[in-house]
């Protein structure tokens, strides 16, 4: 795949305007799909990090008021 970097090469110069115009936007499309891919993934582990916080936060509420039934 070919990246906006790519597309100022040498080969590419003597591009119509037409054949520059489709190869940036076809370029851009794979790009968009790509941060879209990553920002999917980037969701799902900060889902995940939120269910384990509230989990945490439980678990160490539990341990709290397990400590504090057994000192009254």
């Amino acid at each position: 795949m070919e990246t906006l970097s790519d597309l100022i090469g040498e080969e590419h110069w003597q591009d119509d305007e037409v054949d520059a115009r489709y190869q940036s936007a076809v370029v851009m499309i794979d790009q968009i799909g790509l941060l879209r891919d990553g920002s999917k993934t980037r969701g799902k582990w900060l889902r995940a990090a939120g269910v384990l916080q509230v989990l945490a936060g439980a678990s160490l509420g539990l341990s709290t008021l397990g400590v504090l039934s057994t000192r009254y």
